[in-house]
């Protein structure tokens, strides 16, 4: 499994590859401006991503991946900081598979949901 990971944070970096680096690869992108870049040349099975992007928000990136058709199917998670029931509901909106707020969900939750996703996937 193929997963790309938009973090801002470098601490988050280093406890997505302890908890998710045994289900695949992992490629890590800063900020919203390199995802598309990266998106082309990777192109993950899984996009995990941070709300709070610098230079603009998740959300302009949802909107493409939900209008591109290469990668409309593709799984999408949101790990954020922002719990607000508007942003949820935009979320969920634009096709979030799941949605986990820092400090109150764990990585270990994201990680069962993708176990879950990559044995239920036809490439497994």
């Amino acid at each position: 499994m193929r997963i790309l990971i938009a973090e801002p944070d470098e601490y988050y970096h280093h406890h997505y590859a302890d908890f998710l680096g045994s289900l695949g690869e992992l490629r890590f992108v800063k900020e919203a401006d390199g995802v598309w870049g990266i998106m082309e040349q990777f192109q993950p099975d899984v996009f995990i991503t941070e709300l709070l992007l610098p230079e603009k928000g998740a959300y302009e990136i949802l909107k493409k991946i939900r209008s591109d058709g290469k990668n409309s199917a593709m799984s999408v998670l949101v790990f954020t900081r922002v719990q607000n029931m508007e942003d949820i509901k935009a979320s969920l909106d634009l096709g979030v598979s799941g949605y986990f707020v820092k400090g109150k969900d764990t990585l270990h939750d994201i990680r069962k949901l993708l176990v879950n996703y990559n044995n239920s996937s036809p490439n497994s």
